[in-house]
């Protein structure tokens, strides 16, 4: 198994999403961060959040590798790397049992629901 640090030099920087600037006067900049778990060349699970803000975007790890610590190890470096004093799980399915078990198992509550919003053009 292949863990590849976000603090090692070899593991390139955080990737950088910019948002188009408002009339020059409000420029966004977001840094995201991945965590990635490999075996050889597979991967097996990873991460991405922003560790300024502790925002988690996404995480996952391949269903055979499920309950053998991948999502803890995942969690854990997420946790070493944050800059904020918790992490916030963004756009979770409460209706998918793997990732709610997960969480609960990291004594993490759902607060709060999600609305989608659709227009039809």
């Amino acid at each position: 198994m292949r863990f590849r640090d976000p603090h090692s030099p070899s593991s390139g920087k955080p990737w950088k999403l910019l948002s188009h600037s408002l009339g020059g006067r409000l420029t966004l900049l977001t840094v995201l961060m991945s965590i990635s778990i490999s075996i050889a060349t597979s991967l097996i699970g990873y991460s991405v959040f922003e560790p300024a803000s502790g925002d988690v975007t996404q995480i996952a790890v391949d269903k055979q590798y499920r309950r053998k610590g991948i999502g803890s190890l995942l969690f854990n470096k997420m946790l070493e790397v944050k800059k904020q004093d918790s992490l916030k799980i963004v756009n979770t399915e409460i209706n998918c049992d793997s990732i709610t078990s997960f969480l609960k198992s990291k004594n993490i509550e759902p607060t709060g629901k999600q609305y989608e919003m659709i227009k039809t053009l």
